[in-house]
């Protein structure tokens, strides 16, 4: 928390001040009171700027007693262990350097192991964090600006602008400006495709029709550019893969039901959630909403803020100053001032978001399943659990069940990053910071490690899923640095001597499951498949992998990370073939590529060979039909269902004809609107 004169640090969990650095006066007076600041990568560093033009670089380090770090609060549980994670360490802020800049400073923004200022002149300085000089300077006088890298001709700027705004991102391959006269732009290498790299010529790519920016949001995960303007809408843009151009994707734009018929001015505050399924609004007049990845309005603050009271006055809605997202997007910290009394809070708004966000497996879409930072929301889909009393918070045919998560797990890995749930709805699995733990719903009962140094050496990486009475992980092994695919038996103790280990040479980032196949996706680009047979060894179950196939994404996809989901299913382009086809059908793979969905097709002897197919954009959810599938229902299960934010609902219907007609495409992409944000696709009901 960034003061006038002061710096404050505090800590997650438990949410406690940890340190509050405050400067002298006499500094404040000559140097000037605090604007902005901005962290290293790795947190080490703090840069401040100050209104009478001053960078100020802060070291952030624990303090220490000989050859120990001290802590101020520390956590006493009834699983003790020496993990220094479960306290809360003490730490010291000491200024390092001061750089002074006369020509005024305007934002700051970390670029990799270094620190850019854009000044009201219109240049961008580089620092170095260590020794605070200035490693390079580049000039917005001297970037050409055109609409593409490929067709349109640059040409540079008729007169000096200033960058009141700057931001970074890797996975664009450049940097976000925004202009003193409200345009926007993208500075990007020259070349199309080439990284990110100083010594190179750069191009700005002017973002079109966009004249009245306020501020702007990166998003990684989908490499979506978010810009607030003057007349309170959000404009979100993509980047073109063929001419690097940016492209209009969606506006995020306040429905009726949501707008109550005041002016809420120009937005303030942009703001993506660590994982980029959400984006926080705010505006100037007041006002907090929330939207997903692409446009649906999931929270909305401005019906109450600026309601009519008991005595028939408007209220006046609090202004929001600054927002940022908490550890997995489970809090929104939120600096509120009141207009009367001009008085700043500080507030924290908790959150649920659906495991299909960290973990989208087929076991996660037979169920809505919500989780929270220490405690899972869940439906069960199975007819036996419908009727049962046990059952809280109602919700039409569905009830709603609170999980718990165990206090010996909670203690040390706070908080939930991933939860699956079995087909059958019975069982439920949930990882932290280290190992992993699950619950049985009809004894109420949590299985642990019962050995503590096997949870403390692997850490989820990649997500869990159920296989049958199996769990599925994939992890990173402390202990011998290296990724793995583990699975455990459910029905014995959770214990490294009763799971099965595979080996892998890149970290995996997705898993799932499709029948008797497990389908991996590794920071490599590489899709490997597996066959999953249980076996019996002494009496006691346990599992092997067999090696199917590897495919390689890198010639479709820019960055491992994008890709968003991966799922097998028998869909194809041409479904009445696949009917006449052999007694065993054939595989597809449905990949979300940053909201693009591609569809791979593969035959029984044939490997996935042919390039993909876009079958659709804007998807952040989809839903495949199960396997078998009732052969009666073929018109609603032989179908595929996407959530594509405030564009609606999607569905890939099959064509039917009748009397041998010839139809020009067997299936139809069936678009409606929906008033309700989807969790949940129960296709069996």
């Amino acid at each position: 928390l960034l003061g006038s004169s002061s710096v404050s640090i505090w800590h997650s969990k438990p949410c406690v001040e940890i340190l509050c650095y405050k400067r002298p006066a006499e500094q404040v007076q000559r140097q000037g009171e605090f604007v902005r600041a901005e962290w290293r990568a790795d947190s080490s560093m703090l840069a401040c700027n100050t209104t009478k033009g001053f960078l100020l670089l802060y070291l952030l380090e624990q303090d220490i007693k000989g050859e120990t770090g001290l802590t101020l609060y520390e956590h006493r549980g009834p699983r003790p262990t020496n993990d220094t994670q479960e306290s809360v360490p003490a730490l010291r802020l000491s200024l390092k350097h001061v750089v002074p800049m006369p020509e005024g400073m305007l934002s700051l923004c970390c670029v990799r192991d270094e620190l850019l200022v854009t000044s009201k002149d219109g240049l961008l300085h580089f620092f170095s964090w260590e020794n605070s000089e200035t490693e390079r300077i580049l000039s917005i006088m001297d970037i050409p600006f055109a609409m593409d890298l490929q067709q349109s001709r640059g040409s540079s700027l008729d007169e000096v602008r200033s960058i009141k705004e700057a931001l970074f991102s890797p996975y664009l391959d450049g940097f976000v400006v925004l202009l003193s006269d409200g345009r926007a732009a993208l500075v990007a290498p020259s070349m199309h495709g080439e990284k990110f790299n100083y010594s190179q010529n750069y191009q700005g790519i002017w973002a079109p029709g966009l004249s009245n920016s306020t501020t702007a949001a990166i998003n990684n995960k989908y490499r979506l550019l978010a810009f607030g303007t003057l007349d309170g809408d959000c404009s979100v843009f993509g980047v073109d893969d063929v001419t690097g151009a940016l492209v209009l994707s969606h506006k995020m734009i306040l429905e009726k039901k949501f707008y109550p018929g005041v002016k809420v001015g120009p937005i303030n505050n942009l703001v993506w959630t660590p994982d980029g399924c959400a984006l926080a609004v705010t505006w100037e007049s007041g006002g907090l909403a929330v939207f997903s990845v692409f446009g649906s309005c999931l929270m909305c603050t401005l019906g109450g803020d600026f309601g009519v009271t008991a005595e028939g006055l408007r209220r006046e809605a609090s202004i929001f100053t600054s927002l940022c997202w908490g550890t997995e997007g489970y809090q929104l910290w939120m600096i509120m001032q009141d207009k009367k009394e001009s008085k700043k809070g500080l507030y924290q708004l908790s959150f649920t978001k659906s495991a299909l966000t960290s973990n989208p497996n087929s076991s996660n879409h037979s169920h809505v399943i919500l989780q929270a930072e220490d405690r899972i929301f869940f439906t069960p889909h199975s007819e036996e659990r419908r009727g049962s009393r046990n059952q809280i918070n109602s919700v039409g045919s569905k009830q709603w069940m609170v999980i718990q998560m165990p206090c010996n797990y909670l203690s040390g890995n706070w908080p939930i990053r991933f939860s699956a749930v079995d087909s059958k709805g019975a069982y439920v699995a949930i990882a932290g910071n280290f190992g992993f733990a699950h619950y049985s719903v009809a004894t109420k009962k949590w299985k642990l490690f019962g050995n503590i140094m096997h949870e403390r050496d692997m850490v989820v990486t990649g997500g869990l899923t159920w296989w049958q009475d199996f769990i599925c992980v994939a992890c990173y092994n402390l202990q011998e640095s290296r990724d793995e695919m583990r699975i455990y038996p459910r029905s014995t103790n959770l214990d490294n001597s009763f799971a099965h280990f595979r080996r892998l040479r890149s970290q995996i980032l997705l898993v799932n499951t499709y029948q008797d196949n497990l389908i991996l996706f590794c920071a490599d680009y590489k899709i490997e498949l597996f066959k999953i047979e249980a076996e019996k060894k002494d009496g006691t179950p346990t599992a092997k992998l067999t090696p199917l196939q590897d495919i390689y994404l890198a010639r479709y996809v820019a960055y491992p990370s994008l890709v968003v989901s991966i799922t097998m299913t028998t869909l194809h382009m041409d479904w009445s073939g696949r009917r006449q086809a052999s007694h065993k059908e054939s595989e597809t793979l449905i990949i979300n590529v940053a909201g693009r969905l591609l569809i791979l097709h593969r035959t029984p002897e044939e490997e996935f060979s042919v390039p993909p197919v876009v079958l659709a954009s804007s998807v952040e959810t989809l839903w495949a039909p199960p396997s078998p599938r009732d052969k009666r229902k073929l018109h609603l299960l032989d179908t595929l269902w996407l959530n594509c934010g405030a564009a609606g609902m999607r569905v890939w219907l099959p064509l039917f004809p009748r009397n041998n007609e010839k139809l020009l495409s067997r299936r139809i992409m069936l678009p409606f609107l929906s008033d309700i944000y989807p969790l949940g696709d129960f296709l069996l009901e």
